[in-house]
């Protein structure tokens, strides 16, 4: 009787099966890791969405706030208070970037003159 031949590649057919199947799961192990990963990092996107809706509210709710007490002392149209005082921010925020790039104007020009008077002196 002829014996049966089961290799291939002088590997036999179960020692491939197993190795498949280790390779499948390093690969389902790969992906699974993957997902995780994923997952996390839109669970972090979700919470950090979740904290921005959050602050919207709270500030829609601070302006209906603020928009009924100025109502309350006789104010008729609380809206234009409210966009006066955003300007005013604004305005108030350009003042402390020109008076900051005064401050270093000032500073180049000293500096400047120092040069210059060294230079006179020579």
């Amino acid at each position: 009787m002829a014996q049966q031949n089961d290799q291939v590649f002088q590997l036999s057919l179960t020692e491939i099966a197993f190795t498949i199947t280790f390779l499948l799961l390093l690969l389902l192990g790969y992906l699974v890791f993957k997902e995780q990963t994923e997952r996390l990092a839109a669970e972090a996107k979700l919470e950090k969405v979740q904290t921005i809706e959050q602050v919207a509210a709270a500030l829609d709710s601070a302006k209906l706030q603020l928009a009924a007490q100025l109502q309350g002392t006789g104010i008729e149209n609380p809206d234009e208070v409210i966009s006066k005082l955003i300007a005013a921010e604004e305005a108030r925020m350009e003042r402390d970037q020109l008076r900051q790039r005064i401050d270093d104007l000032d500073a180049q020009l000293t500096a400047l003159t120092e040069l210059k008077i060294q230079l006179a002196g020579r």
